[in-house]
């Protein structure tokens, strides 16, 4: 094989995405896409001025506060999956008295 095929070869595809992204779209281990969702739109619709989306930026926060806060008392009590299955986060949020997420 001559040397720049071999130099081809070895280099990542700069098309593909990083693994990481897919797992942050997946509803499985990230609770907040909506809210990531919102706030990208936002960011979209406003010429990516981060001040006009303050408040999604902290409400995607929240979130992730919260369901960072019911995975660790899940681990402490022995419970796994330690982060709820999307089919449960429901029943856990209208247990808690959290109002349903309303997108901005």
């Amino acid at each position: 094989m001559p040397e720049e095929e071999k130099s081809k070869a070895s280099r990542p595809d700069s098309r593909k995405l990083h693994p990481g992204v897919h797992k942050m779209r997946d509803a499985v281990v990230n609770p907040c896409i909506p809210e990531s969702d919102a706030s990208y739109k936002c960011l979209n619709d406003n010429n990516y001025n981060r001040d006009a989306c303050s408040d999604y930026f902290k409400n995607y926060q929240n979130c992730m506060k919260f369901w960072t806060k019911i995975s660790r008392q899940r681990r402490w009590k022995g419970i796994k999956p330690h982060l709820p299955p999307p089919e449960e986060r429901d029943q856990i949020l209208q247990d808690m008295n959290v109002p349903e997420n309303e997108n901005l």
